[in-house]
């Protein structure tokens, strides 16, 4: 499933209706676009819309593509969320996804066991810095 939609400024509401593109109900992202639409056609529509953008002195906007993906659903929910953080389930498992305010990078994590070696805690350096050493 595909999930065209955009962030179209100052003209958002004008490209919107020129392509019958409701306003996203309950979305984190406040724009327009579809939702569940099979991939063949959030691509058609996709590329209409890019071909429009693309019209010289045509409206300015961005837009993109985003699959229905754990990605993009964890993601809608970090962007709605007060602590830039959310929780899915995949394969019963629940999976965290939290923003941190030092930007990408490589973040080591930390299991400590006891002394059976089970699970006590676990701790992320967000610093980057290793420290095991």
């Amino acid at each position: 499933m595909g999930w065209p939609t955009w962030s179209l400024g100052p003209r958002q509401e004008k490209v919107a209706a020129e392509f019958g593109a409701p306003r996203l109900a309950g979305s984190a992202e406040d724009g327009y676009g579809w939702v569940d639409l099979p991939v063949a056609e959030a691509y058609r529509r996709g590329l209409a819309i890019e071909m429009r953008r693309n019209e010289p002195g045509g409206p300015k906007f961005a837009f993109d593509f985003r699959p229905h993906s754990h990605r993009w659903q964890v993601m809608s929910l970090v962007r709605a969320s007060d602590h830039d953080a959310g929780v899915i389930q995949v394969d019963g498992a629940d999976i965290l996804m939290a923003m941190t305010s030092v930007g990408d990078g490589f973040f080591p994590v930390h299991l400590d066991v006891d002394a059976a070696g089970l699970p006590v805690a676990l701790r992320i350096d967000i610093t980057g810095e290793d420290r095991s050493g």
